[in-house]
């Protein structure tokens, strides 16, 4: 039988460095973060926000945008 692999969920980046090493797969959700973020930004007149996965995604996205 197959060893099932360890996973942990950590809610804010900081505290991913309690987890590494333990387990297989570790899952960084930064949610108060990113919708607190999200609110303060539609608060101040953002029209739409485009969720990337990466800071490189953003500055390509952003290249595209701009040229």
């Amino acid at each position: 039988m197959e060893e099932r692999k360890r996973v942990e969920v950590c809610f804010t980046p900081g505290e991913y460095e309690y987890f590494k090493g333990e387990y297989d797969i570790v899952v960084v959700i930064d949610v108060l973060r990113a919708t607190s973020a999200i609110c303060a930004a539609f608060q101040n007149g953002i029209k739409s926000i485009i969720p990337v996965a990466t800071i490189d995604e953003a500055r390509e996205y952003q290249k595209k945008v701009i040229s």
